[in-house]
C-alpha cells in the first residue's frame, strides 16, 4: 500500500484554500466622484522675506568668515525693520561656484553657437577663481495697516528698503570675469529673449517676498467642510445625470496640491516653468501648495488659502 508524506494534508488544505473549485461572482460597486474647491481671500498680516546670502573668498575659511559678517548685517537690517528674532531661519552654508547653475546651463546650450560664429575661445583666467559660499535667510515682518491703500504704500516702501539694503551681498561680490561677461552678454542675444527676467524671477541674492495671513484651526476645518459639501453636490449632480442617487461615502481625498498644477497647464505657465528649470535650476512640475494653515500670495493685496477635496460615493441601485 502506497503511503503519503505527513505534509500532504496540509498541502491539500492550503491548495483548497487558495484555489477553490468554485468562485462566486463578484460585483463591483458603482461609484461617482465629485470635486469641490474653497478659496478664502484675506488681508496679509506679515511679509516673509527670503534671500540667498552670498560671499566669496580665496579659500573656504575666508568665504565663510565673510558670509557670517554678511548674514549678521542682513539680520540686523531686518530686525530694524521689525522682524522678530524668533522668525529668523538660516540654512547651512554650502559651497557654490563662480558661475550659477543657470549660467552653466546656458553656456552648455549656446557654447556651440559661439564656435560656429567664428569667435575665438575665451582665455581662462590665470588666477584661481574665488570660492563662493551661500546660505538662505528667512524672516517675517509684521504689517500693520488700517486700509488696503495704506497696506500697499507700506509694503512698497518696505520692499524698496530691503532691495536697497543688499541683504544678499551682491554689491560686495567682485565683478564678473571677462569670460563670464562675454557669456552674459552674448547668450540672451543669441536666444532672442531676456531669460534673466523670465517669469519675474529675481536674480540670486535678491530678496523675495511672500505675504502671509495665518488661519486658525477652526477656520481651516470650516473651509475643508465647505469644500467637501461642494464636492458632494458635484457628485450628486453627476449621479442624477446617470439616473441614480448618492449612496455612502467611498473615499475622500485632499487634492489641494494637485490643484496647483492648473497654473502650469496654461501656455504661459508652462513656458515660465520651462525657463525656471533650464536657467534657474528649479525642478519642473506642479508647484506644491500644502496648507500649512496659511493664506499666502506674492502681492500685498489679498492672499489666498485654497482647499480642494475629491469625494467618491457609491451609487444606489
Amino acid at each position: 500500500m502506497r503511503s503519503f508524506p505527513r505534509t500532504a494534508p496540509a498541502v491539500i488544505f492550503l491548495a483548497t484554500f487558495l484555489f477553490p473549485t468554485s468562485v462566486g461572482a463578484q460585483t463591483e460597486t458603482a461609484t461617482v466622484t465629485g470635486h469641490g474647491i474653497v478659496e478664502l481671500d484675506r488681508a496679509p498680516e506679515s511679509v516673509r522675506v527670503q534671500v540667498d546670502v552670498l560671499a566669496k573668498g580665496k579659500d573656504v575659511k575666508e568665504a565663510l568668515a565673510r558670509l557670517k559678517e554678511r548674514r549678521e548685517a542682513a539680520q540686523g537690517h531686518l530686525e530694524r525693520l521689525g522682524a522678530s528674532a524668533a522668525s529668523f531661519t538660516i540654512t547651512r552654508a554650502v559651497i557654490g561656484d563662480e558661475k550659477s547653475e543657470r549660467q552653466k546651463q546656458m553656456e552648455m546650450m549656446m557654447g556651440g553657437r559661439v564656435i560656429n560664429q567664428g569667435k575665438p575661445a575665451a582665455q581662462k583666467p590665470k588666477q584661481a577663481p574665488l570660492i563662493l559660499v551661500s546660505a538662505t535667510l528667512k524672516a517675517e515682518i509684521p504689517l500693520k495697516a488700517s486700509s488696503p491703500e495704506e497696506l500697499m504704500i507700506l509694503s512698497h516702501e518696505l520692499e524698496e528698503k530691503l532691495k536697497a539694503a543688499d541683504l544678499g551681498g551682491l554689491k560686495a561680490l567682485k565683478q564678473l570675469s571677462p569670460q563670464d561677461e562675454e557669456s552674459a552678454e552674448e547668450t540672451p542675444q543669441m536666444m532672442g529673449i531676456n531669460v534673466f527676467g523670465m517669469g519675474g524671477e529675481p536674480k540670486r541674492g535678491e530678496p523675495t517676498f511672500t505675504y502671509v495671513s495665518k488661519l486658525s484651526e477652526e477656520a481651516q476645518a470650516k473651509a475643508t467642510a465647505q469644500a467637501f459639501q461642494s464636492a458632494k453636490q458635484d457628485a450628486a449632480r453627476l449621479a442624477r445625470a446617470a439616473g441614480s442617487e448618492l449612496g455612502t461615502v467611498h473615499r475622500i481625498e485632499d487634492t489641494s496640491v494637485l490643484a496647483g498644477a492648473a497654473e502650469e497647464s496654461s501656455p504661459t505657465g508652462a513656458l515660465a516653468s520651462f525657463y525656471r528649470s533650464m536657467f534657474q535650476g528649479e525642478t519642473t512640475g506642479p508647484k506644491s501648495t500644502p496648507h500649512g494653515g496659511e493664506a499666502v500670495g506674492t502681492q500685498p493685496g489679498k492672499v489666498s488659502y485654497r482647499v480642494a477635496i475629491s469625494a467618491t460615493f457609491s451609487l444606489k441601485k
